[in-house]
């Protein structure tokens, strides 16, 4: 080799190692870049999987906005919870989801409803500085300090096991409390509001809704007994049992409780009975304008033979009726003037953190964005969240 071709060799041969160099360097660099992503990303999914876990998103991810609030998926539960009450009933109360499916739309647009009229009165209240007083406030308290021992009883681990079965994923006592102060800011504040319409106001609108409010006469109710049986002999028997004894009203109660097939704990009592309440012959015979204390007769209807003992007149809701129908309308006027301000938009990821029953493909695609109108009274808006003890059922007496 010669001299000048050594001394160019040498020349380029440092050139060439520091190209290796640096090409060894960008590939380190690369590889503890890529292990820095990768531990970056198994802490992302670590985190994830925890606050799936945990329901985190319930609690935090945005289901709807009302106006300007921001509502979770857990605080859309609570409300969400109340309007599937509602539905429920009518099914006995004890409806399945797949039961429900067919309503899934109408209890989403129910709840949003909702959410409007709460959170349209909460503000009103706020900008008029109402606040609950501290009794109220105690009430609120003492029901969540009681959650614990409620939960045990029902065999739940914890207060917060109780509230996630009953709401779903995401509710915690902080925020079952929120809710509950929501609600009765709302019911206390419409309360107030309602007292402040004079009785010659609720003159007023009666003299103007007289025909459908009816009369005094027409909100007529009465206390009877009843003891229900399968045959025309039997209820007979029965009767001539009565007639044989002292004829008093204690008397016919113990009958009632030997023989009745209805109601029969009580004695076969129905109380402040309206008219319509009872099947016809039962409702006709109960509501005859001649129908004096102690009379008992024997009354055939689709469920059996009754042997009714007539009590007396019951109270009457005449000027209780009134007063509701009115503070209803007014009410829903505020509503209408309020709501207008407060659209419900929903948020679909986090709709999907909520316990809705999602509608079917077609009932989804027939649901409009629009809120329907709210027909809700003043007591199915501010109601709490307890469900309500079922009523007695009548039925079997008329």
């Amino acid at each position: 080799m010669s001299a000048s071709r050594e001394k160019q060799r040498r020349k380029e041969t440092p050139a060439f190692s520091g190209e290796m160099t640096q090409e060894k360097k960008s590939n380190k660099t690369l590889s503890r870049v890529l292990w820095i992503v990768g531990i970056v990303l198994a802490v992302c999914i670590l985190v994830c999987a925890y606050m799936l876990s945990t329901n985190w998103f319930a609690g935090h991810v945005t289901a709807a906005t009302v106006g300007t609030h921001n509502v979770t998926a857990a605080e859309y539960n609570y409300h969400y919870s109340e309007i599937r009450y509602q539905y429920a009933q009518m099914f006995g109360g004890n409806a399945t989801d797949d039961m429900l499916q067919s309503l899934a739309g109408s209890m989403i647009s129910g709840t949003n409803s909702r959410l409007q009229q709460v959170y349209a009165v909460y503000d009103k209240a706020m900008e008029e500085g109402f606040e609950l007083d501290e009794v109220e406030l105690d009430a609120i308290d003492g029901e969540i300090a009681d959650l614990e021992t409620t939960a045990a009883s029902y065999g739940y681990g914890s207060g917060k096991a109780l509230l996630a079965a009953m709401y779903g994923a995401g509710s915690t006592k902080e925020t079952y409390r929120n809710y509950r102060v929501l609600l009765e800011t709302v019911s206390h504040y419409t309360e107030q509001w309602l007292a402040t319409f004079s009785q010659e106001d609720v003159d007023a609108y009666y003299a103007e809704h007289q025909e459908e409010l009816g009369t005094e006469a027409d909100h007529r109710t009465v206390n009877v007994r009843h003891i229900l049986v399968e045959d025309e002999a039997t209820a007979q028997s029965v009767l001539d049992e009565y007639l044989a004894g002292d004829k008093t009203e204690e008397a016919f109660a113990e009958l009632a409780k030997t023989h009745s097939t209805d109601n029969a704990e009580d004695g076969g009592l129905y109380e402040n009975v309206t008219k319509g309440q009872m099947v016809e012959a039962f409702d006709a015979w109960i509501f005859d304008e001649s129908r004096q204390t102690g009379d008992v007769d024997i009354v055939e209807t689709e469920y059996g033979f009754h042997i009714i003992y007539f009590i007396s007149e019951g109270e009457n809701s005449f000027a209780d009726d009134v007063r509701t129908a009115f503070e209803n309308a007014k009410y829903q006027e505020l509503l209408d003037e309020l709501t207008a301000d407060y659209p419900v938009e929903e948020n679909a990821f986090g709709m999907r953190f909520t316990a809705v029953i999602k509608p079917a493909p077609e009932e989804a695609a027939a649901e409009t964005t629009e809120t329907a109108e709210t027909t809700e009274t003043p007591a199915e808006t501010t109601e709490t969240p307890e469900a309500p003890a079922e009523a007695a059922e009548p039925a079997t007496a008329g």
